[in-house]
């Protein structure tokens, strides 16, 4: 059997190989309900050739909102084995924002929650390609069931299907990841066929994946992560999928499966430290000096053990009564890697799960590399750093310490707009990520800072500033504003007020003559001012809403070192000029 070219056809290899065996388990009350390769290689020509019932053309696209479930995979799948272009949308993106994706793309079928999202794909002007709403969930007018989709594409001959399928090359379009940039739209990263069978060759590798292995679904599969870990690496080594499809049931799902794999964003893990330190906190005495004695001797062996060395006696009694129990708690007993990826988790974090026995690999990437670019990991574990670059890959630094990639990950650009393409893919073939970093005389990647100014939550959401601070400043009485939330759990935000326009807010408020002071420290005001942000929240995505926010009496200035000569803002002296205010936000 050849190596497969396309997504497609490795779908249809994998359904061949594995047959019988499982590749998806969905909850069905108590158990898991396993669907076989061979089900879901069917669904998934079933798809395709429903999508070419409906019109679809060679490189046009489908849009796909959803929640974790075997049917997105086989919509995705099926969208590009028809030789479209899948794109995922995130399921809390507000109407513009699904609006936006589904007119750039051209596409031509949408593929919906239920009757709730129908509103965000209305037929106008701005969509002129699609033709096709279908839901998941129930039925409605001017929309077809999924059940429905399928069967319409029972009469579409094989042939059509295969025909189309032989047009296709690896260097086409796979799907579009939607990932935000510093202006107000985002931009559609192109991942090729050969970067998402790279990627989910690399997983499996990493991973050491097989047929028996067990994987979770559990974060937006509108992210290239998810994509890569769950979609793509499956296609290449029969691993199992079991899907969750709220976040709630995590911790439940994680006891019952037994993944062997897991792959979490920051905020996951931090989660998952806060209710461990929160139970030790109530554990009885001797089992808390128990614990401390344990993580004593887990912070001490564990960097070297995670590079190779062996476990000394007092490591493996340790683990023997804690941190196996630890893991067994957690769900983590059988898996052998456990990753964080889609943003810069905090090393204390690290620190705190390595004293309890548990390691938790480094990746570093970005949608544009197809999601991992390094990765730091036994026997090449360094803590504190994002590790080597991925077999395959290069990674180096560019004169002003910006990290660049290069590689079969790279994507093939940009969608419809080759001038931010050709600011970021030089002609030699380099991804410049925006990202600054060092490398060490061992070549580990340590990531520094960011020349970018994109936020990343500790929840792995791209968000771009600019465009919420420039609603926060339409505020009443607002002069400037900094969004807060790289590494956080949520968006926060510092709001300097304007003398010139508090006087009118003030009034409007109902709390007049207050100098800018007293105004920042007016509950009534503060009242007021909060209205105006919990109303712009519900413009924009749950993962954009400003949670909290600090006013500051005063102006940014250049002279107070929080502007540039040209006015422009300085985040990381406004960071530190008001650290102790952006703690509070957290608290």
């Amino acid at each position: 059997m050849k190596p497969p070219a396309t997504v497609g056809e490795a779908l249809l290899q994998a359904a061949e190989r594995w047959g019988s065996r499982p590749a998806h388990h969905v909850r069905a009350g108590e158990r898991w309900q396993p669907i076989s390769w061979a089900e879901y290689g069917r669904d998934v020509r079933r798809a395709a050739r429903a999508f070419l019932a409906a019109g679809l053309k060679k490189d046009e696209g489908v849009v796909i909102r959803g929640a974790n479930r075997p049917e997105w995979y086989v919509a995705a799948l099926g969208a590009a084995l028809a030789g479209a272009r899948p794109a995922g949308i995130y399921a809390t993106s507000t109407r513009e924002q699904t609006r936006y994706v589904a007119g750039h793309c051209d596409a031509r079928v949408a593929v919906l929650i239920s009757a709730r999202d129908l509103d965000a794909v209305a037929p106008g002007p701005d969509l002129p390609r699609l033709g096709c709403r279908v839901l998941l969930d129930g039925a409605a007018d001017g929309a077809m069931s999924w059940a429905a989709f399928l069967d319409s594409g029972d009469a579409v001959p094989e042939a059509a299907l295969e025909a189309r399928l032989a047009e296709q090359r690896e260097d086409d379009v796979a799907a579009l990841i939607y990932t935000s940039g510093t202006t107000g739209q985002p931009k559609a990263v192109m991942i090729t066929h050969a970067n998402a069978l790279w990627v989910g060759r690399e997983v499996a590798r990493h991973a050491r994946l097989g047929p028996d292995d067990r994987l979770l679904s559990y974060l937006p599969l509108s992210h290239i992560a998810e994509q890569a870990n769950s979609l793509y690496a499956p296609l290449t080594s029969g691993a199992q999928v079991h899907f969750v499809e709220a976040m709630e049931a995590l911790p439940e799902a994680l006891r019952q499966v037994r993944p062997t794999m897991f792959l979490g964003v920051p905020r996951v893990y931090e989660k998952m430290q806060a209710a461990m330190q929160a139970a030790g906190a109530t554990a009885p005495a001797l089992r808390r000096r128990l614990a401390a004695w344990a993580r004593s001797v887990g912070a001490a062996h564990g960097p070297a053990i995670a590079c190779g060395a062996p476990a000394p006696f007092v490591y493996r009694l340790a683990d023997r009564l804690v941190f196996s129990r630890v893991r067994e708690r957690l769900g983590f007993d059988q898996v052998k890697l456990m990753a964080v990826s889609a943003a810069p988790m905090p090393k204390e974090t690290l620190e705190y799960f390595m004293s309890l026995g548990v390691l938790i690999s480094e990746i570093y990437g970005a949608s544009e590399v197809s999601g991992p670019a390094t990765v730091s990991m036994p026997p090449n574990y360094r803590l504190g750093t994002v590790g080597l670059p991925i077999a395959g890959t290069e990674v180096k630094l560019a004169d002003d310490g910006e990290i660049l990639v290069r590689g079969p990950n790279v994507f093939r650009g940009y969608l419809k707009d080759e001038a931010a393409t050709r600011e970021v893919l030089d002609a030699e073939g380099w991804y410049h990520t925006g990202d600054v970093g060092t490398l060490d005389a061992d070549g580990y990647l340590s990531v520094t800072d960011r020349k970018k100014e994109l936020l990343i939550t500790s929840g792995g959401k791209n968000v771009a500033p600019a465009p919420i601070e420039a609603r926060l400043k339409q505020i009443p009485g607002v002069g400037q504003a900094v969004a807060i939330g790289d590494r956080r759990p949520y968006l926060a935000a510092l709001l300097a007020l304007d003398p010139q326009r508090l006087p009118s807010a003030l009034q409007a408020a109902g709390c007049p003559g207050l100098d800018a002071a007293a105004a920042a420290a007016s509950p009534q005001f503060r009242a007021f001012v909060e209205r105006h942000v919990e109303k712009l929240n519900g413009e924009l995505a749950r993962f954009e809403s400003v949670r909290r926010f600090a006013l500051l009496p005063a102006e940014f200035t250049v002279e107070g070192g929080e502007l540039t000569p040209t006015l422009k803002l300085r985040r990381k002296p406004i960071a530190e000029k008001y650290a102790a205010e952006i703690e509070g936000l957290y608290t």
